[in-house]
C-alpha cells in the first residue's frame, strides 16, 4: 500500500484508504498464500460489504499498473 501511494501520481483522497488496504491484502493474499482469500470472503468479511466486487477487481487492476506489475 505505501508502494503504491509512493508510486501513484494521483492526489489521494482520505475515503480512498479503506478500498486501497482491502486491495492490498487481496493482492498480498494471491501473493504469500497457497490458497488465497476468495473474492467473495474479501466483499463479505474484509470490506464488509461496502466496496463492491467490481470496485474490488478495478481498484486491483489499477495497483498492479502502477506498481508495473
Amino acid at each position: 500500500m505505501d508502494q503504491y501511494y509512493h508510486n501513484s501520481e494521483k492526489t489521494h483522497e482520505i475515503q480512498d484508504i479503506h478500498p486501497t488496504g482491502v486491495c492490498c491484502m487481496f493482492i498480498a493474499s494471491k501473493y504469500e498464500e497457497i490458497y488465497p482469500i476468495r473474492i467473495k470472503t474479501v466483499y463479505n468479511k474484509i470490506a464488509h460489504t461496502k466496496i463492491s466486487i467490481s470496485q474490488i477487481k478495478e481498484k486491483e487492476s489499477v495497483i498492479m499498473m502502477t506498481l508495473d506489475f
